[in-house]
């Protein structure tokens, strides 16, 4: 499998308790990465993450996608178009 397993996802466990709790407006997040000898690819967050990102933000929350040379934003329903949310509760 190349997913890994959501104990490792960094945007899912990235969410604390005492975060929720403060009530901290996050208007965006970035990731920047990909593999070191491919030039030009992008590190997008995993399913999991995009699910957990989605339980606290909308379909218009941003997603910077960046590398060494370039970035480009992104919008949370762009990435996880059919995302489960308390509306489907």
């Amino acid at each position: 499998s190349s997913a890994f397993p959501p104990t490792i996802a960094i945007a899912s466990n990235s969410r604390s308790p005492s975060l929720t709790a403060l009530k901290i407006a996050v208007r965006s997040a970035q990731f920047v990465g990909g593999k070191a000898e491919e030039k030009g690819g992008f590190c997008a967050p995993c399913g999991v993450c995009r699910q957990v990102i989605a339980e606290f933000c909308g379909d218009d929350f941003k997603i910077i996608l960046g590398n060494e040379e370039e970035f480009g934003v992104h919008t949370l329903g762009s990435l996880l178009p059919f995302s489960f949310t308390k509306k489907d509760l």
